[in-house]
C-alpha cells in the first residue's frame, strides 16, 4: 500500500504493476477518459499538455497511435499540489491510482490509463521528471490543438519536440510499433552514441533502410 499526502487528507492507493508493451490502447475508452480527465482539470483551471505517444498521434494521425498502449500528458511542478489535491474527484469518477514515483501519477479507468509527467524546473531553461529533461519551453510556450472533439494544449513549436524525441522521421509510423518511452529510446541512443560508436552508426543504418521500406 501506498500513501500520498494532501492538502484534503492522505489517499491510500495499491500500486499497479505496469508492463512496457502488454496492451494496445482502446481507443475509445482512451477519449472517454482524456475527455474526463480534462474536464476535471479544466474545471480547477490546472493546465496540461498532450506529451509524447498522445502529442505524436494527435499531430500525425489525428488520433490515438493504434499500437500504443496509454495517455500522455504533462503538467508544471507548480501545479502539483493542486493536482495531487483533486485527486479524490477523479477517484470519485471511477479513475483509480495506479503509480505516483518518479514525477509520474497514473490514472486508471476501465482498463485505460493516463500517465501525468510532473516536470521539475531547473536552470538554464529546462526542465525534469525522472531522467527526463525538456526545454522549459515545450510546457509553458503552448497553443491549443483540435483533437478529440474538443481543444487541448500543445508545445507551440511541437515539430521540434516530436523531432527531439521520435527522430527527424517521426511522420513516418512504424509499424506495429508503440510510441516508445522517450526516456528509453533516448538513454539507450545516447549510449551507443558516446560509447559504441561503430554499433550506433549501424543501427543508424538499418533504422534508416528500415523506414525506407516501410514507408
Amino acid at each position: 500500500m501506498q500513501i500520498i499526502k494532501t492538502n484534503k487528507g492522505n489517499i491510500n492507493f495499491e500500486p499497479y504493476k505496469f508492463i512496457l508493451g502488454s496492451k494496445f490502447i482502446d481507443k475509445k475508452i482512451a477519449q472517454d477518459n482524456l475527455l474526463e480527465f480534462q474536464k476535471i482539470m479544466d474545471s480547477h483551471n490546472i493546465i496540461f499538455t498532450l506529451a509524447y505517444g498522445t502529442l505524436l498521434g494527435a499531430i500525425r494521425e489525428n488520433d490515438f497511435i493504434t499500437h500504443d498502449e496509454d495517455i500522455d500528458v504533462a503538467i508544471l511542478d507548480e501545479d502539483r499540489d493542486d493536482f495531487l489535491n483533486i485527486l479524490n474527484i477523479f477517484l470519485n469518477n471511477n479513475f483509480t491510482i495506479g503509480r505516483y514515483a518518479d514525477d509520474i501519477l497514473s490514472l486508471i479507468r476501465n482498463g485505460e490509463y493516463i500517465d501525468i509527467y510532473i516536470f521539475r524546473k531547473k536552470l538554464f531553461g529546462y526542465r525534469e521528471f525522472g531522467n527526463e529533461r525538456l526545454k522549459e519551453k515545450y510546457l509553458i510556450d503552448i497553443v491549443d490543438y483540435n483533437f478529440m472533439d474538443s481543444k487541448f494544449k500543445i508545445p507551440k513549436e511541437s515539430e521540434k519536440y516530436l523531432i527531439k524525441h521520435y527522430g527527424a522521421n517521426w511522420r513516418v509510423p512504424i509499424k506495429d510499433a508503440h510510441a516508445c518511452n522517450p526516456n528509453i529510446y533516448l538513454i539507450i541512443k545516447n549510449f551507443l552514441k558516446n560509447n559504441i560508436r561503430p554499433i550506433f552508426d549501424i543501427i543508424s543504418f538499418l533504422k534508416k533502410r528500415f523506414y525506407a521500406k516501410n514507408k
